[in-house]
């Protein structure tokens, strides 16, 4: 039997991550917590990470495909999860649409106003500048959440509030 899902969906410096931890830290059933961000850090570079790391070694390595068939795994082993991605592209959205359209999968569009996110991505040392913007831009295009939330107009507490009145509500 798949297991319950909590899927968080939105662009880079949205506070996806911030609620995650927050809502694993609250749930009274066990998840597990798995993020995209991680998923790359756990990646190993001899030389570090460089500028052509992102060009010429990256792309062969990075295949989120991967990663998705991972996520679909354990879902269909009874694993309940929260996820904290970034579906910025459409054929990501594909691979996993079984699993964001599933009766047991809570999709949550976190939201956050273009300026809050510059501001954010300048405040942290590791994130390229620009990538909200381009993630803004295509993250939350053609989907349809279960729940939304905006971190630019709430407090973390309160969309993680939000998000667990809908899980409750189902």
């Amino acid at each position: 039997m798949p297991g319950k899902i909590i899927f968080l969906n939105g662009a880079s410096s949205s506070g996806k991550s911030t609620l995650a931890k927050l809502l694993h830290a609250r749930l009274k059933e066990p998840y597990v917590l798995l993020s995209v961000d991680t998923f790359i850090e756990s990646m190993i570079f001899p030389e570090g990470i460089t500028d052509d790391v992102w060009t010429e070694i990256w792309p062969p390595l990075f295949h989120v495909a991967g990663f998705h068939a991972a996520i679909l795994a354990m879902w269909k082993y009874g694993l309940n999860m929260i996820i904290d991605h970034v579906l910025q592209e459409n054929n990501w959205f594909e691979e996993l649409r079984e699993l964001v359209e599933h009766e047991k999968t809570v999709f949550v569009g976190i939201y956050c106003n273009l300026e809050e996110l510059e501001k954010r991505e300048k405040s942290r040392n590791d994130r390229e500048i620009g990538i909200a913007k381009y993630q803004h831009e295509r993250v939350h295009e053609n989907k349809s959440y279960t729940v939304t939330v905006d971190t630019s107009k709430s407090n973390p507490q309160e969309c993680v509030d939000k998000i667990i009145s809908t899980i409750e509500s189902q």
